[in-house]
């Protein structure tokens, strides 16, 4: 420790230099390789089991990649030329969107020099005049000649994939202009499109408009009831996590949208869209938050200490611990994410506290002795065991947010911790080698105030928290019974609080990808999915081919779409059977159902030998109609079925992304399967629904781990530095107030714990705690001196009531820059974690003396003996 307090002042140059050098390697790595930015709409971790069946959804059934929602709405009908002809203009210009541009060479250039023969020459060939779609076929031929000749270049194949990614990243495009219709024509079943040329005629229109509105497998998912309203499906091979891709289709597909559709209403949802509007947001907040919080944490400081030291040392401290943390992350190659982006303003906010706390105690130290090197010397040796604890603890209210599977939380606590602990380092050599080199001489200020050295505005402040806690120990009865009637009605609210997240809600309301939603929800079936998959073990071969287990399945839907009016539509291997069914049997509504035991020609059964009616068994008829639709064009067998038939993908639409709306589906779900479905058939859940609801549980498991870990975890750190339970259980008086008040708050507001929320309580405990300890240490030292609770009370706020004050107020007003977030979940928690410090300070100044007062514990009081003993030294 002495070898530690001797570097700073002995060479202060030598260590500022010092740390000017790695703050400048540290910017170098922000330059390059730089942060990149992750607006992931799915927090969980990849190894979490809701992702991986996500994942194994995606590879096991068609027509589950990400997909973008184009919705457009004519004030009339969408069945007139005008429009028709822009959705299938719009739709082919989807299906050829190509993301390649200016510099996709810079991804294989680096390979050329390594390269020999023929693989040089495609790969010089594929450079000539840019990458472009045409370059697809020279790739390939590229690829298999690496792979025939066995050139091991992985780095090279995965350029490669990169750049098809970009020529192709669309997979399918659906609309009212190339969907699969089914219908049949005399015995022959046919999958075409609704109509080949645009139609000019008002006859025409009509029979397009019969055949659709004829066909339940586009209502609610292609067409709206009213028929102005029509939905576009753009599905990608772009994954989750490419997020520049991804949002660079997302801008592609907007831009072409709104250049074709020049009369209808668009909206436009989905994945591609709302990671668009997420790194719009991000950049935002990166560009807006920073100088915003940089400004409000250096006008309190400036009225704190009224000098430019005061404020530029914790400011430098903050700014080049920020450095160093960002610069881990590129190094590490973790970009950003939309809890991340919010690093600034907590470092900043949160980092400043230790040089609040420093520079404050050097200037008493300073005005004391009159020497700046002593000043500097005592004031580590007060400084250095509450710097170096309240920035463990604060770290740890961080670190704990690492345990959980929702990535965003993980690397936010991670790297808010990281930054904490470095922002202590730089305390605790920074600011003492800057001011060991100040020159001014300390400030005496006469008989401007009662106390020597001290403005009168000081004075003031400290003459008002010393009252106030005078106040509260004279009338602690009614302190400590007022604290109690805010609890109990806080831990009423607390009863209200729900669990609930969802993406969309964390735009504002009024936003595009908001309002684009809602349009979907309101005019089509859904904007939100639930995967139910099937599976059948029973003996023998393709078991869903059973008309039995179909109707099984089919009763579950049914059953979901009767009693749950958020569940508008459900599609699934019935539904495409039951279209089959129908069709080839002229539209007869009778048979809209699924097939049996039938009388049909030998025609219809797949026998060209003649038409002589024959019954067919319903499974074999189930097989003949699966034949007859893939003969005919059909290609989405895939989507709702494994090649086995021995699970079924059932495809649950809702408008609506609440997480209890989606637990009561998946509730009405298991309920339903556990009485009528057979011995054999199980179920299991996945897709965007599924993931909600496993994103809520995990919050809610991480905001119960986060806080128990966090509180236990303060709680033995306060008893190795009091080493008394006594002392540590008034010393967690004021956070455990604040937590309560805080979940109180959000019960009564109908605030619910999200993604953004569920971080404020244990950010809090590791932050609100450093006002106790910043109070009961002074407070300790004191009683042993003076001997006397009052008086030191009294000298606790007069050292330091004024820098906990000063402490709650900026960083308060530095997280309230949140407000300006584009995100919600920041936004609510910039104001939270303002109200919960600003409760969390109040309880230090008034509840805690009040408690220590009326409960008097033994750490308050002195011996008679060494009350007489002080008597005799005065």
């Amino acid at each position: 420790m002495r070898a530690y307090l001797n570097i700073p002042s002995q060479w202060p140059k030598s260590t500022l230099i010092f740390l000017f050098a790695v703050t400048s390697l540290a910017m170098l790595a922000l330059v390059s390789p730089g942060l990149g930015m992750d607006p992931n709409p799915y927090p969980l971790s990849k190894s979490h089991p809701s992702m991986v069946a996500y994942r194994q959804l995606k590879e096991d059934f068609t027509g589950n990649l990400e997909t973008a929602l184009v919705l457009l709405r004519h004030p009339r009908s969408v069945y007139n030329p005008a429009t028709l002809e822009r959705i299938a203009t719009l739709t082919t210009q989807l299906e050829e969107i190509s993301l390649t541009g200016e510099g996709d060479e810079a991804l294989l250039i680096p390979f050329l020099p390594t390269l020999r023969g023929g693989q040089r020459t495609l790969l010089a060939d594929i450079l000539q005049g840019g990458i472009t779609p045409e370059d697809d076929l020279s790739i390939t031929d590229l690829q298999s000649l690496l792979e025939e000749e066995e050139a091991n270049f992985p780095e090279l194949d995965e350029a490669l994939e990169e750049l098809r990614l970009r020529m192709f990243p669309i997979k399918k495009v659906t609309s009212l202009a190339n969907v699969e219709n089914i219908i049949s024509r005399g015995d022959d079943l046919i999958v075409g499109k609704v109509f080949e040329n645009i139609p000019r005629g008002k006859e025409e229109l009509e029979e397009i408009a019969r055949q659709v509105r004829g066909n339940e497998l586009f209502t609610g998912l292609l067409i709206s009831e009213d028929e102005r309203s029509t939905g576009i499906l753009v599905e990608t091979y772009i994954p989750d996590d490419r997020s520049k891709l991804m949002f660079a289709l997302g801008e592609k597909i907007e831009a072409l949208a709104k250049e074709t559709l020049l009369e209808e209403e668009l909206h436009i949802a989905g994945a591609p869209v709302m990671n668009a509007a997420a790194i719009n947001i991000m950049e935002q907040d990166n560009a807006i938050l920073f100088p915003i919080v940089i400004g409000l944490v250096g006008t309190i400081l400036l009225l704190t200490f009224r000098s430019l030291r005061g404020v530029l040392l914790p400011m430098a401290v903050v700014v080049v611990s920020l450095i160093w943390t960002l610069a881990v992350m590129a190094l590490l190659g973790i970009p950003l994410n939309m809890m991340t982006t919010a690093l600034p303003v907590f470092l900043i906010t949160v980092g400043v506290a230790d040089g609040i706390h420093m520079v404050s105690e050097f200037k008493d130290q300073f005005r004391r002795l009159g020497s700046r090197k002593g000043a500097v010397l005592e004031m580590l040796r007060h400084m250095i065991v509450p710097v170096v604890m309240t920035s463990i603890t604060t770290g740890v209210g961080f670190i704990v947010l690492g345990y959980t599977d929702v990535k965003p939380i993980r690397e936010f606590g991670l790297f808010v911790a990281l930054g904490v602990m470095m922002a202590m380092v730089v305390s605790l050599v920074l600011i003492p080698a800057a001011l060991v080199l100040g020159r001014e001489k300390p400030r005496r200020e006469g008989n401007r105030s009662a106390v020597p050295g001290v403005s009168r505005i000081d004075a003031l402040g400290v003459g008002f928290l010393v009252g106030v806690s005078e106040r509260a120990i004279q009338h602690k009865g009614k302190v400590l019974a007022g604290s109690l009637l805010i609890l109990a009605l806080a831990l009423l609210g607390v009863t209200r609080l729900r669990v609930d997240n969802d993406f969309i809600t964390y735009f504002d309301k009024k936003s595009p990808i908001v309002l684009a939603t809602e349009a979907l929800d309101r005019e089509l079936a859904g904007s939100n999915a639930a995967n139910i998959l099937i599976s059948a073990s029973r003996a023998g071969e393709d078991p869903f081919k059973d008309p039995a287990l179909l109707a099984k399945v089919e009763g579950l839907q049914r059953h979901l779409e009767s009693s749950l009016p958020f569940v508008r539509k459900s599609m699934s291997l019935i539904d495409v059977l039951k279209r089959i069914n129908l069709v080839m049997h002229d539209n007869d509504p009778a048979f809209n159902r699924l097939p049996g035991m039938e009388e049909v020609s030998n025609g219809a059964a797949g026998n060209a030998n003649g038409n002589q009616a024959e019954k067919i068994k319903g499974r074999d008829l189930v097989a003949q109609y699966l034949l007859l639709y893939e003969n005919g064009g059909g290609e989405n067998l895939s989507d709702f079925t494994d090649s086995t038939f021995s699970t079924l993908n059932v495809r649950v639409t809702l408008a609506t992304r609440s997480t209890v709306a989606i637990n009561q589906v998946m509730e009405s779900i298991s309920e339903y399967t556990a009485k009528n479905f057979p011995p054999g058939m199980e179920i299991r859940f996945a897709g965007n629904a599924e993931l909600i609801t496993a994103t809520n549980n995990e919050i809610l498991r991480s905001q119960v781990l986060s806080l128990s870990v966090s509180f236990v975890a303060i709680s033995l750190l306060l008893m190795a530095l009091y080493r008394s339970p006594v002392k540590s259980l008034f010393a967690v008086i004021p956070l455990c107030t604040a937590i309560v008040v805080n979940f109180g708050v959000m019960g009564w507001s109908g605030m619910a714990l999200n993604i953004g929320t569920v971080l404020i309580s244990s950010i809090v405990i590791g932050i609100g705690v450093d006002f106790a300890i910043h109070y009961l240490s002074p407070l300790i030292l004191e009683m042993e001196a003076l001997g006397e609770l009052g008086s030191a009370i009294q000298a606790t706020m007069e050292s330091s009531g004024k820098a906990i004050s000063a402490n709650a107020i900026t960083v308060a007003i530095g997280f309230m820059a949140m407000l300006l977030s584009g995100f919600v979940p920041m936004r609510n928690m910039g104001w939270m974690i303002a109200q919960m410090l600003v409760v969390t300070a109040i309880a230090t100044i008034v509840l805690l003396p009040a408690a220590i007062a009326y409960f008097n514990p033994k750490f308050a009081r002195v011996s008679e003996d060494s009350r007489d003993a002080k008597k005799l030294a005065a």
